[in-house]
Order: structure tokens, then C-alpha cells, then sequence
């Protein structure tokens, strides 16, 4: 079987005009474009819709524009894909500053802080462990109601109560400290 020849420089280019047309592309619409632009005095690849037709048979136009859409497609969804990545890293660094910032602060002042932010701290947590693609249990209460009890919690224990999250178990103060 014979090689096909390669694509004539005016093929390539009627090929590359072709493409460009987008969707609506269609090769009487090339041969009235390259009709008008001869006119103007502009050099084209030809003026007849018949030669077009053979060289998009002859060298797979339909196939090739195929092809290249969704070459071009991958790429985007490529892009989109790193453009998501890193957005999530930077909000993952958002989440643990702001996380760290809640932690020390709730370390530093009384159980009502703790109270009035702990469904704050549960939710960037959770959104946390949800963009470090970490699986958590479907629910985590944590019951932190009662100032006497808020008030007296160890470093540790506040840490655990962050944490608990994550393990998807509960810890206490006794098993924290160990």
C-alpha cells in the first residue's frame, strides 16, 4: 500500500481555516470566505469547494478537527484540575492558620469562647479533613456546653477535642495526655 502523500502546504492552511470556524464550520462556508477574500486581493488556497472536499477526505479533516477538540478539551479539564488544586491548597493553609489562631485563642480564654466558636472549629475541621480528601464519620458532636467543664479542660483535651474530628473516635483527657 502506498504512503499517503503529505498535506500540501494550502491543504495544511485551508485545514488550519477550517478548524478555526468552530462549530458552525463547513467547507461551502471556507470556499465563500476564500471566494471573498480573493476578491479583496488576498492569496488563498483555492477558491472551489470541490478541492476542499478532497483535501478534507484525502487527509481526514472531520477526523483531525475531532481529535484536536478533544486534545483541547483534556487540556482544559488538565487546567481546571490544577487551577482547583491549587485553590484547595491555599485554602487548606487558610483553614490550618485560622484553625491554629482559634486553638491558641480558645487555650488563652474562657470556656465562653469555646462554647460560642466550637461549631466554628467543628466545621473548619471538617472542611479541612474534606479538602485533604481524609475520610470522616458522617457526625461529630461535640458537647461543650457546660462552662464548669469548659473551663477546666487541659491543653491536651482541647487539642483532642480538635482532633476528634479526625480520628473519628472519642478521646478523653486521661487518653490525650498519654
Amino acid at each position: 500500500m502506498p504512503k499517503p502523500t503529505p498535506e500540501t502546504p494550502e491543504a495544511l492552511q485551508a485545514f488550519e481555516d477550517f478548524y478555526s470556524m468552530g462549530e458552525g464550520r463547513s467547507l461551502r462556508k471556507l470556499a465563500g470566505l476564500y471566494r471573498g477574500r480573493s476578491a479583496d486581493g488576498q492569496a488563498v488556497p483555492t477558491k472551489r469547494e470541490n478541492t476542499l472536499g478532497d483535501w478534507s477526505a484525502r487527509w481526514g479533516w472531520q477526523e483531525r478537527c475531532k481529535q484536536r477538540i478533544a486534545e483541547e478539551a483534556e487540556s482544559q479539564r488538565m487546567a481546571l484540575r490544577e487551577r482547583v488544586k491549587r485553590h484547595r491548597e491555599r485554602l487548606l493553609g487558610a483553614i490550618e492558620v485560622d484553625s491554629a489562631r482559634l486553638i491558641e485563642r480558645l487555650r488563652n480564654t474562657s470556656g465562653e469562647v469555646l462554647a460560642q466558636d466550637a461549631g466554628s472549629l467543628e466545621k473548619l475541621t471538617k472542611l479541612y479533613f474534606q479538602l485533604a480528601e481524609e475520610p470522616l464519620a458522617e457526625r461529630h458532636d461535640v458537647n461543650l456546653s457546660e462552662k464548669d467543664a469548659v473551663d477546666d479542660l487541659p491543653d491536651a483535651e482541647l487539642v483532642a477535642i480538635a482532633g476528634r474530628a479526625r480520628l473519628g473516635q472519642e478521646t478523653t483527657a486521661e487518653g490525650a495526655g498519654d
